[in-house]
């Protein structure tokens, strides 16, 4: 049996070998039909291998939980014990890829602690990026607070006294001129001070 095509006129069956449709006597284009069925395999063949790579290489969940793991494990060891938020952070991820681990459980534990503790003393981590407070202080005390940019501020962890931070920025000064300036602060509960 012969493969049957669509007749380009009424739309109609027709034998590919055919010169003309039964129907209603339109020639039949047999290079085009080919050419559109090869073109249909081909396109049909590339919808295949684009999803058989797709299912091959894609990883898994479990993967890639592994391999996140793995990369916190290399991670961890390098973060000094002295910072306890990025340990405690660390640890709860660990923690929460792997829950039966009571090693990092333990860990993180042990850092939560510590961070409650320095919390409870010296009032909550203003966090990374420029705190609140800092932003608040240039706004109140700059000649032209509108003019405060590459706002930055490094974050070099806490003493009993409060949190460290070395910021810099530039603004106006007095006479409209751009200035940059680096100082250091101590954030707690009282508020925020400028370190001499």
């Amino acid at each position: 049996m012969s493969d049957l095509v669509k007749c380009t006129a009424c739309k109609k069956k027709v034998s590919i070998n055919a010169e003309s449709c039964p129907h209603c006597g339109e020639p039949v284009d047999k290079e085009k039909h080919l050419k559109e069925k090869k073109d249909g395999n081909i396109f049909g063949a590339i919808i295949i291998i684009v999803f058989l790579v797709f299912v091959f290489t894609g990883k898994s969940k479990e993967e890639k939980d592994a391999e996140r793991l793995a990369a916190l494990q290399e991670k961890v060891v390098k973060i000094p014990a002295s910072d306890i938020y990025r340990n405690m952070e660390t640890y709860k991820e660990m923690t929460d890829l792997n829950p039966e681990n009571k090693k990092y459980k333990k860990k993180y534990n042990y850092y939560k602690k510590k961070v409650d503790e320095v919390e409870r003393k010296i009032g909550k981590n203003p966090g990374y990026g420029v705190p609140f407070l800092v932003r608040m202080m240039w706004e109140k005390n700059l000649n032209d607070p509108s003019s405060l940019s590459d706002e930055e501020c490094k974050h070099l962890g806490h003493t009993k006294e409060g949190w460290v931070y070395k910021c810099s920025y530039r603004a106006n000064n007095m006479l409209g001129g751009k200035i940059k300036k680096t100082e250091t602060y101590l954030i707690n509960k009282k508020g925020v001070f400028l370190v001499k």
